[in-house]
């Protein structure tokens, strides 16, 4: 039969060894466990980064058209507000550009009227003196034939009576003193009678040569009248050009926020190992039964 002790000694190895294994594969399976919680935790991490990268690129490419849609939104705007002030700074320069034409225009016209006048008024003067030297001319001749006329009367009235006188002293009597007489007194009024129509035709002329002269002043005076040009109208102020008006340039919106982290990171629950006080307790039990087993061994063969 076999030794009591080395079946105790053997019963208890064995059952160490049973321990040990059980202990060294529990602590594999709980590692195995780990790794793949480990494992699971990394991946479920790198799909939130690449969640978050993704989610921040979408925000990213929605921030750039946001711009880009405010920014062709500001140029156009920004254009037609270009467009508005070289359109009122053209109209104003037309505006300025027709005002000094009209100004200019004005006084243009203004000088040629002020000229216009001063030549009119100069030849009106000059008609003046005119008709006033040939009124004086032909008052002058009047004044010449009154002044011959009277002379002449006189010189007819002493001839006349130089011969009434001769006459009476020549110491005739009878009728052919009163015929010698009476014919001295019809040749000295006949004489007398032409002087008169003399002085009439005199007078005739100057007024006719006066009233022709005068006549001859209207009508010069008319055609220089003629020619006077009217002083033009001051022309209007033109009305200014209204300010322009621009459009307002649109802000730039807001812009979404980016992921800052991926959330919180995703941790693996690892399972405890076995316990190194089981594996001592499973060794302590084999060898609690490997010593019953070599007792129990004894006491059979006691009692055999």
């Amino acid at each position: 039969m076999c030794d009591p002790v080395s079946i105790g000694i053997t019963t208890a190895v064995v059952g160490s060894l049973g321990a040990i294994a059980s202990y060294q594969q529990q602590q594999q399976q709980v590692e195995y466990a780990n790794s793949q919680a480990q494992a699971q935790a990394s991946y479920q991490n790198q799909v939130n980064l690449f969640q978050a990268a993704q989610q921040n690129k979408q925000v990213s490419l929605a921030n750039q058209q946001q711009m880009y849609q405010t920014f062709n939104q500001r140029q156009s705007i920004a254009n037609q507000n270009a467009q508005t002030q070289i359109d009122y700074l053209n109209n104003a320069q037309q505006r300025n550009y027709q005002s000094l034409q009209d100004q200019l225009s004005y006084q243009v016209d203004l000088n040629k009227s002020i000229a216009s006048q001063q030549l009119v008024n100069t030849q009106l003067e000059l008609n003046q003196r005119a008709t006033s030297r040939a009124i004086m001319a032909e008052q002058q001749k009047l004044n010449d034939a009154q002044a011959q006329a009277a002379f002449e009367g006189q010189r007819l009235l002493a001839t006349s009576l130089q011969t009434q006188g001769s006459v009476l002293s020549s110491g005739r009597t009878g009728q052919s003193i009163g015929l010698i007489v009476n014919d001295a007194e019809r040749r000295a009024g006949q004489d007398a009678a032409v002087l008169n129509r003399n002085v009439d035709i005199a007078y005739g002329d100057y007024q006719n040569n006066s009233a022709m002269a005068v006549l001859r002043q209207l009508n010069a005076d008319a055609d220089a009248t003629s020619r006077l040009l009217p002083e033009p109208i001051k022309p209007i102020t033109l009305p200014d050009i209204a300010k322009p008006i621009f459009a307002q340039l649109p802000e730039y919106g807001p812009t979404a926020d980016y992921l800052s982290s991926p959330g919180p990171s995703a941790t693996p629950v690892f399972a405890s190992g076995p316990s190194p006080i089981g594996l001592i307790a499973g060794i302590g039990g084999a060898a609690i039964g490997g010593v019953n087993a070599g007792y129990n061994m004894a006491v059979m063969k006691k009692q055999l």
